[in-house]
């Protein structure tokens, strides 16, 4: 029975890209608490939201990777007959790619915020210069300085 596993594909490639990911995740804790990559929090958070993203939709296919294994190692085995440990990875790996959406949901959440943040970061640092204020021509002799 042909299978879906080609000559050319590294029978290790998963293992290695997720071990790419540990390393990144690690650099991503590693720079985190600096205070000067808050204004590029924004695109951050949008990398962080498509790699979890990413990783919910690689979840749900090493499901499928598991059925289309267990299909390969047992021609009459489908999806609703799958052996118990098949079934429970399945659910588990699905249960995985359900629980990332939370946190990926969670950085458009906190996109918006950051927004907010640089954005009132920059109103108060674009705030209008003091000036003199048109006065009554009592006040005139005492100029006083209000904000514009």
């Amino acid at each position: 029975m042909p299978t879906n596993h080609s000559p050319l594909c590294d029978d290790h490639a998963l293992a290695d890209s997720a071990h790419e990911l540990q390393r990144a995740a690690g650099y991503v804790q590693k720079h985190a608490a600096a205070s000067d990559h808050v204004p590029a929090l924004g695109a951050t958070l949008a990398h962080i939201e498509e790699a979890l993203d990413r990783l919910s939709v690689g979840m749900l296919q090493m499901a499928n990777g598991v059925v289309r294994w267990s299909a390969e190692q047992d021609p009459s085995v489908d999806e609703d007959a799958l052996p118990p440990p098949a079934q429970a990875l399945c659910f588990h790996l699905r249960a995985v790619a359900a629980a990332l959406r939370a946190p990926r949901d969670a950085c458009t959440s906190s996109r918006m915020w950051t927004r907010r943040l640089l954005d009132a970061h920059s109103d108060a640092a674009q705030e209008p210069e003091m000036r003199l204020d048109a006065q009554t021509p009592q006040e005139a002799s005492s100029p006083s300085l209000v904000r514009s």
